[in-house]
């Protein structure tokens, strides 16, 4: 709890991961491969921002183990609880944010000459804790600065990357009066959010390598029908695609009135059948790609993230 609580002072880590090596060749359609190459540049850029961030989750995660083994020594030094020592330097000493303060903020984030008074109400209390929260991460920071200067801590890398065998789990990253913290001390905290995140870029790479094989089983099927792909998906999509009657569009919105937020069926009537046109539409491209799949040598190597223990 004390740990936790001065990790939300100290920093925040976000969840990230280094990425698993990929095949060369993720999927092999009727004799077409489909490369990591292949995959949209807009799914690539998420990726490569997930990876870049996991360098800053462990450089953060190095820097909260390192001011935790402090604030432990310096409660053992002082006698006291972990949570005594943060009451005395972080929550004693900050100092509360006034009216005016939380009034300056408002008026910095907002420059527009208008009166906006009704409108700082509103949220004067967000803001108030907002700012009590800055105050205490300074004071944290200010008092952390100060532990390391006291202590002997060595930082024996310049980045904490991941171990790529086990035995580079037992890497020192870093001393605190002598005690080491390893890459497996960092790698065991950041754990979950790790896998979490192997898991999102999994999924993204996964729907991205779907689109891609139904776009090469539907040029294939054009082709072999002697068309143009446009013209085979309004042959087996939109002319398929039923009309959504009013009736259909009232029920949906007796059904689901609740979650309108009060919106009258005769202004949200539109906006309806045009979800409902397009959930027919879905529908009708996700029983045509399966039945384009079903028919079809498809072989793939794009393989889920190992689940750790």
């Amino acid at each position: 709890m004390i740990k936790s609580f001065f990790f939300i002072l100290i920093c925040v880590v976000t969840a990230s991961a280094q990425d698993a090596p990929l095949p060369e060749v993720l999927a092999v359609v009727n004799g077409v491969k489909i490369t990591a190459k292949d995959l949209d540049s807009a799914t690539n850029a998420r990726i490569e921002a997930l990876k870049r961030e996991v360098i800053e989750a462990r450089e953060r995660e190095l820097d909260l183990q390192i001011n935790t083994m402090l604030l432990e020594a310096e409660a053992k030094k002082r006698g006291v609880e972990l949570k005594k020592i943060l009451e005395d330097e972080v929550i004693a000493k900050v100092k509360q944010p006034t009216d005016a303060d939380a009034r300056k903020f408002f008026n910095d984030q907002n420059p527009q000459g208008t009166d906006k008074s009704a409108e700082f109400e509103q949220v004067k209390d967000r803001i108030m804790a907002h700012l009590l929260v800055q105050r205490r991460q300074e004071l944290a920071m200010q008092f952390a600065d100060r532990l390391r200067d006291a202590a002997d801590v060595k930082k024996l890398v310049n980045t904490a990357t991941p171990p790529s065998t086990e035995a580079d789990r037992a890497r020192v990253f870093a001393t605190v009066n002598g005690k080491q913290i390893t890459s497996a001390n960092i790698e065991d905290n950041l754990q979950p959010l790790i896998s979490s995140v192997h898991a999102q870029i999994y999924e993204l790479r996964r729907r991205d390598l779907t689109r891609k094989v139904n776009d090469v089983l539907l040029s294939q099927e054009a082709q072999k029908r002697h068309v143009t792909t446009r013209a085979l998906l309004d042959a087996e999509i939109n002319a398929k695609a039923p009309a959504i009657t009013e009736a259909q569009a009232q029920k949906f919105y007796d059904e689901n009135k609740d979650k309108m937020k009060g919106g009258a069926f005769a202004d949200m009537k539109q906006q309806i059948i045009v979800y409902l046109e397009r959930t027919e539409l879905d529908k009708l491209r996700q029983t045509f790609a399966a039945a384009l799949q079903k028919n079809a040598a498809i072989q793939d190597f794009l393989a889920p993230p190992i689940p750790t223990k």
